[in-house]
């Protein structure tokens, strides 16, 4: 899967505020792997309660940045934890943390140029 973020989309969505889009990527970068080491721990443990939450929250996470698909595995495995389907559990989180590795490398990179465009 190759996901080329749109920034400008992103941007556009948030009404255009810079500002806005720095803080929600912050945000996304601290709680994004956290959330994501949860959900592992989750699904090792067996916890479908713990795994339909945290899959919810990440899509939430991941809403802000306009990604249909990678939103899509999150929906997934929120409904895969509220049915308890624990078949699919390993799969589906395969396929969202592949997006998300792809995701959150293009965020940093982002919030980088424009610390570095600010300061220059």
């Amino acid at each position: 899967m190759m996901i080329a973020l749109d920034m400008d989309s992103v941007l556009e969505s948030l009404g255009g505020d810079q500002e806005l889009l720095r803080d929600v990527l912050g945000i996304l970068l601290d709680e994004l792997p956290r959330h994501m080491a949860s959900l592992r721990q989750a699904i090792a443990s067996g916890n479908a309660e713990a795994i339909e939450q945290l899959a919810h929250s990440i899509k939430g996470e991941l809403g802000y940045l306009s990604l249909p698909e990678v939103s899509r595995n999150a929906s997934d495995l929120e409904r895969s934890g509220r049915e308890a389907n624990t078949a699919l559990w390993a799969s589906l989180y395969g396929k969202l943390e592949a997006g998300v590795l792809e995701v959150l490398p293009q965020c940093a990179e982002w919030l980088a140029t424009c610390a570095n465009a600010t300061h220059s």
